[in-house]
């Protein structure tokens, strides 16, 4: 059967902005495959994602998500399950190519690298790890300076 194409992408050095023209030019959904699409670098929750890229550009598969990140492990919460709802995206006439995204620096040491590898093992499968050009520096939000009367002097 054929399928959209499917990359990795681990966001832990870029930020979404990063992203944002990568998965515009390839016509990429991007799903989230985080147990718990939390994260302390801003612009990388569910909700934020959400509102960057809608509910067409940003979806999330918990059943991806890796239930012992916090123990160093690595078992995938329903891998079968992730790929009949991958299935869904991928393949038939509405088929769009992927992203699959976790917070992880190298795919070699992360679940999304596991996915990828069981993805061709079971399933012939091929994932791309997507290269993207890294931002000198995050967005900036320009915030209104406090007046001189509410500033803490020492």
């Amino acid at each position: 059967m054929e399928h959209a194409a499917i990359y990795t992408f681990g966001y832990a050095r870029y930020w979404p902005g990063d992203l944002a023209p990568v998965a515009k030019r390839l016509g990429a959904v991007i799903i989230d495959i985080r147990l718990n699409p939390r994260s302390r670098k801003p612009g990388w929750t569910d909700l934020e994602l959400r509102q960057k890229f809608g509910i067409l550009g940003y979806q999330c598969l918990r059943a991806w998500g890796n239930k012992e990140h916090d123990q160093g492990g690595m078992a995938i919460l329903d891998i079968e399950y992730g790929w009949e709802k991958l299935q869904e995206i991928v393949s038939g006439p509405d088929a769009r190519p992927v992203i699959l995204l976790c917070g992880c620096t190298d795919v070699n040491k992360c679940h999304r690298g596991y996915i990828a590898d069981w993805l061709e093992r079971t399933h012939g499968v091929k994932c791309e790890e997507l290269d993207v050009p890294v931002s000198a520096a995050p967005p900036r939000e320009e915030k209104p300076k406090p007046p001189i009367s509410q500033l803490a002097f020492l």
